[in-house]
């Protein structure tokens, strides 16, 4: 089972390789641009069914949490 969660964060310092070593997690943290993240999702690039679905919700959400964080429309 996979439980997934959606917040505000500031990620213009995100990257980096992270995890716990001991747990053997090698987590690549990297940005995308939400139009570049919307095409991925259109070319099917995410071939993990969570992330797919994740990015499903997200991008049916996204201007109803846009306009709740930064009171921006898009």
């Amino acid at each position: 089972m996979a439980i997934l969660y959606c917040g505000k964060v500031d990620a213009s310092n995100a990257s980096g390789v992270h995890g716990l070593a001991e747990e053997g997690e090698d987590i690549p943290v990297f940005k995308v641009d939400v139009d570049d993240a919307f095409e991925m999702l259109d070319d099917v690039k995410f071939i993990n069914s969570t992330i797919f679905i994740a990015m499903l919700w997200f991008r049916h959400h996204h201007p109803r949490l846009r306009q709740k964080w930064i009171g921006l429309g898009k």
